[in-house]
């Protein structure tokens, strides 16, 4: 005699569904970061000046050894 609990596949532990729910709003966002914004022309001066600012700020940050 089999005193086992049956299997339920669909209970699963909050983890996968929360996984899951993680997925779903990334492809979400992703999907319409795509769909939305696409005649903004980025140039790479603009990118560069980004970036050369966040690397000043990460200096500035830091302290001295």
């Amino acid at each position: 005699m089999d005193t086992r609990a049956p299997v339920q596949p669909w209970a699963g532990p909050p983890g996968l569904l929360l996984g899951c729910l993680c997925i779903a709003v990334s492809f979400a966002v992703l999907i319409i970061t795509l769909s939305t914004d696409t005649d903004r022309v980025v140039s790479p001066a603009e990118e560069m000046g980004i970036a050369a600012a966040a690397v000043a700020h990460a200096n500035a940050a830091t302290p001295a050894r």
